[in-house]
């Protein structure tokens, strides 16, 4: 061999080296390394588990009567809640209607939805959207927003009691036409206590008081589970509003025998 092809033949060694010693980490750069990847992938499990799906209950209840007088009433509840992480979104949904021979002696409709954030294990924060419409009571609309704190309570038993406090603004309109926008404090309770693995005790009292008008709302249950999904629910209801007018009463009660349907 040639002094010349002896060093071509190095050159070539040497580019051939030089290749596998860059090409070696820039591979190693470029190729996936699994427990990388298993970083930057999202769990699916963990996803569902951050992002739960909505739960909550359905109630529907009612009667009809015919003969000497025609009665018939409806009522119906939806209550909804998500959670996600510290933040949690709550929706509630009524309606009450009754007539008595062709003739609306009833219909009162409400809806509110609340967020609330965890400040820790019992106590949390709180914004609450509501409006009611009740003309048999002298109004036509109370619309509020109301934001404070709230405390929960537990015992070991499994009841479960949670209390909220806060300053709000309401407007409001009558059936007269009269409206008005005040500051108002809202308070609000929700008890819960187990009897048994099947039935259980709730008390549910709201309060939104003002200057011109305090609007109360309480509902009494005790609720059985037949099913995982069916369930039947005895409640008594309670609608106050302080500054009615002349012509109507202040106070007005619901007793009502419902089917439920939880969602889990």
């Amino acid at each position: 061999m040639s002094a010349r092809q002896t060093a071509v033949s190095r050159a070539r060694q040497m580019i051939l080296a030089s290749a596998l010693c860059l090409g070696s980490p820039l591979a190693l750069a470029l190729s996936p390394d699994p427990e990388l990847v298993g970083l930057h992938q999202p769990d699916p499990a963990a996803a569902a588990q951050a992002e739960a799906a909505w739960s909550g209950e359905a109630e529907l209840g009612g009667n009809r009567s015919s003969g000497n007088a025609n009665n018939a009433n409806l009522n119906a509840k939806i209550q909804l809640a998500h959670q996600n992480g510290t933040w949690a979104q709550h929706l509630r949904l009524e309606s009450q209607q009754a007539s008595q021979n062709g003739i609306t002696t009833a219909n009162h409709s409400m809806a509110e939805w609340e967020t609330t954030h965890a400040l820790g294990d019992e106590q949390y924060s709180f914004g609450v959207a509501r409006a009611s419409h009740d003309p048999f009571a002298g109004y036509a609309y109370q619309a509020s927003l109301s934001a404070g704190l709230g405390h929960v309570f537990r015992n070991t038993q499994g009841s479960r009691l949670t209390l909220e406090a806060g300053p709000g603004v309401r407007q409001s309109q009558q059936t007269s036409g009269a409206r008005q926008t005040e500051v108002i404090g809202r308070v609000a309770g929700h008890l819960s206590v187990p009897l048994t693995p099947q039935a259980k005790f709730t008390q549910q009292v709201t309060t939104l008081a003002g200057a011109s008008n305090t609007e109360l709302e309480s509902e009494t249950g005790l609720s059985t589970s037949l099913t995982d999904h069916i369930g039947l629910k005895l409640s008594y209801t309670i609608l106050h509003n302080s500054a009615t007018l002349a012509d109507k009463k202040p106070t007005d009660t619901l007793t009502a025998f419902s089917l439920q349907y939880h969602f889990k």
